[in-house]
């Protein structure tokens, strides 16, 4: 048998413990609810109170100063607070950490060269665990979109895991999603700036989110408990594929805005906000558009798409490449028309969920604009139809965003009024299969009451 505490060996021939007594499980903790006019109580919940060790033995001097020093020193290793209590149990050790909340010498007159002791232990959490952690699942090469694993947990304190998911291929991943399926409670975090061979960590038990251990992350719901005993548990890797996230499609009272029109002399702005419903990288944006082109119109339908600020467009999320619409591909009559990034997939904007973003419409790439030859984006008039955003419209790049539609043809550079364009934003990265590569990885410390 081993009893060590702060690393100092007590099962030896200075200390030799006559017991330490552990088993005992703290007191449970009924916070219950009497029903009204009727018998009995309903359960709100249940807690563990704190654990007392106690540890008797005698403690050994070669003569009556020595016995003294070693009262001394016995006395200031039992002092330190917070140290490990290791006991060796069921072929391993069992640590608690603790602090003394007592020390009792029973020292008669013959006393000489040994003396019997008592120290009680304070256990806070009221629970012991094992040294060292259990890998429960460690799975390399997942490629698909979800991975859902039954895995045991042991001991007799509920288990609090660390979950590790390595990115050996990013791809088109966007999100990790970890999910007791039992439950249904979920964790979602994005790879916002996730390279190969980057990691996430999942640690439940010191209720962190990190990246390659060290940088904190923003996370979405809560952090999937597990139960003692059998648990399913999924890996979802959202982003591949092309996934419908918000629309408007109505176009009441048939309007459309008018754009880069030189016959009047006004370049007006465009935007449209809305809220995405996950995060991801956005694969496409199709809109309701139309030309009217004598022969001279020129140059793409440019969509960026820009930050919020305190309710207007902000700035744009990326520069260097945008989603165009080309001139051949804007039809004569107004046409539901895709939107097609024009960069890389690495570079398209990665937007979060819950968090306003715009869609603005570029007018400076159009060259070649008159009286019957300008761009139109359909919109409706119905302030109700889109209930997460609205349209702004602004003059120049030099003038305040206003709500309304663009026109070209009105001295002001549009209408002030309640409007939403009509748009579709698609997530995902390159409208693919899945081309990811994860390792996920569980690990836990078994625990006990």
């Amino acid at each position: 048998m081993s009893i060590t505490y702060d690393s100092t060996e007590l099962v030896s021939a200075t200390y030799i413990p006559r017991f330490a007594k552990h088993e005992t499980v703290a007191e449970r903790l009924i916070n219950s609810l009497k029903l009204a006019r009727q018998d009995g109580e309903i359960i709100i919940d249940d807690t563990y109170s704190v654990k007392y060790i106690d540890i008797e033995g005698i403690l050994v001097g070669s003569s009556q100063s020595d016995l003294e020093t070693k009262i001394d020193a016995f006395k200031e290793l039992i002092s330190r607070k917070d140290k490990n209590l290791d006991i060796s149990w069921a072929g391993g050790t069992r640590r608690y950490v603790c602090r003394a909340v007592a020390h009792e010498f029973d020292r008669d007159h013959y006393h000489l060269m040994h003396v019997p002791y008592k120290v009680r232990f304070f256990v806070p959490l009221g629970y012991g665990k094992n040294t060292s952690e259990t890998t429960s699942l460690n799975k390399s090469g997942i490629t698909a979109t979800t991975d859902t694993e039954a895995i045991t947990f042991e001991g007799s304190y509920q288990p609090k895991p660390r979950h590790k998911v390595t990115i050996t291929t990013r791809g088109n991943a966007d999100v990790i999603r970890i999910e007791n399926t039992d439950t249904g409670d979920y964790i979602d975090v994005d790879l916002d700036g996730f390279s190969d061979t980057d990691y996430l960590e999942i640690d439940e038990e010191n209720q962190t989110v990190k990246k390659n251990g060290t940088t904190n992350l923003d996370y979405r719901g809560k952090f999937p408990s597990v139960i003692i005993g059998a648990n399913n548990l999924k890996l979802t890797v959202l982003g591949s594929g092309s996934t419908l996230d918000q629309e408007q499609t109505n176009n009441d009272g048939s309007g459309t805005a008018i754009f880069v029109n030189g016959g009047w002399n006004s370049s007006p702005w465009q935007a449209q906000s809305f809220i995405p419903s996950q995060s991801g990288r956005i694969h496409k944006l199709n809109v309701s558009v139309a030309k009217d082109d004598g022969g001279a119109l020129d140059g793409p339908m440019q969509f960026l798409i820009y930050s919020n600020d305190n309710g207007k467009p902000g700035s744009p999320i990326y520069v260097g490449n945008e989603y165009e619409i080309t001139h051949a591909n804007v039809q004569a009559a107004e046409t539901n028309t895709d939107a097609v990034w024009d960069g890389t997939d690495a570079n398209r904007p990665f937007l979060k969920k819950g968090q306003r973003y715009w869609i603005v419409l570029n007018p400076g790439v159009i060259s070649g604009s008159n009286s019957t030859n300008f761009y139109r984006w359909t919109f409706s008039n119905l302030a109700t139809r889109y209930l997460y955003g609205k349209a702004m419209f602004r003059k120049s790049n030099a003038d305040p965003w206003q709500d309304g539609y663009a026109d070209a043809s009105n001295a002001a550079g549009g209408t002030v009024e309640q409007d939403d364009m009509k748009f579709k934003v698609y997530r995902g990265v390159d409208g693919g299969a899945a081309s990811h590569s994860v390792v996920w990885q569980i690990y836990y410390t078994k625990k006990y009451i």
